[in-house]
């Protein structure tokens, strides 16, 4: 048991020390994208975790996750549109308390972007900020850009995708949110070492 522990407890060590990792492969441009106003494809991914243990309820609304119908954590991603490369991520908080748009809106992002005069891509859930963020619309986008905001998507689900190729994030998360960040930051490190040296995930 004691040699589990110990084991257990060099397995979190390097963790974090990948994780710390983040500022170096993981950081906004310090040009902010130069003249470039669509900068960043944005989207949330879902991680599963344990409901927690409570004498009142079975089930916690606060942490429930719609998509994975448990317990869950959302992280906000942020990839940019010019490169295979992350440069926004941000989380893990609750799932039934904060889903994607209200952790753009309100979690950071969104003011950031209006602040630099920058604008994303994202799915139909972030409609309501057409100043920052553009969503598919098929009325109005001609061919040539509805075909550029569907590849922008895609290529952020193949990310998504392949951050839960690590089966800490794949399965359910069993340590408490302060852990599943540290596991979350190392894993979005280890992915963005894997990009740097191979092909990017897509040319969009």
């Amino acid at each position: 048991m004691a040699q589990q522990e110990e084991n257990r407890d060099d397995g979190w060590d390097c963790t974090t020390k990948i994780g710390a990792l983040k500022a170096l492969k993981l950081s906004w441009p310090l040009d902010n994208f130069g003249d470039d106003i669509w900068v960043l494809s944005v989207d949330g991914v879902h991680f599963k975790t344990y409901e927690k243990r409570s004498s009142r309820l079975n089930l916690d609304p606060a942490t429930f996750c719609c998509k994975h119908k448990c317990a869950g954590f959302n992280c906000e991603i942020g990839i940019a549109l010019a490169t295979s490369k992350v440069v926004w991520f941000n989380g893990p908080f609750e799932s039934g308390t904060c889903n994607d748009v209200k952790i753009f809106a309100e979690k950071g992002l969104l003011a950031k972007l209006r602040a630099l005069k920058k604008r994303a891509i994202g799915d139909g859930g972030y409609r309501g900020y057409p100043d920052c963020m553009s969503t598919p619309n098929v009325k109005c986008d001609i061919e040539e850009v509805r075909n550029f905001k569907s590849r922008a998507r895609m290529r952020h689900e193949r990310y998504n995708a392949m951050l839960k190729t690590f089966k800490i994030l794949d399965d359910k998360f069993r340590s408490d949110k302060v852990r599943l960040q540290q596991a979350f930051e190392a894993v979005a490190v280890l992915c963005q070492c894997k990009m740097d040296l191979e092909a990017p995930l897509c040319d969009i």
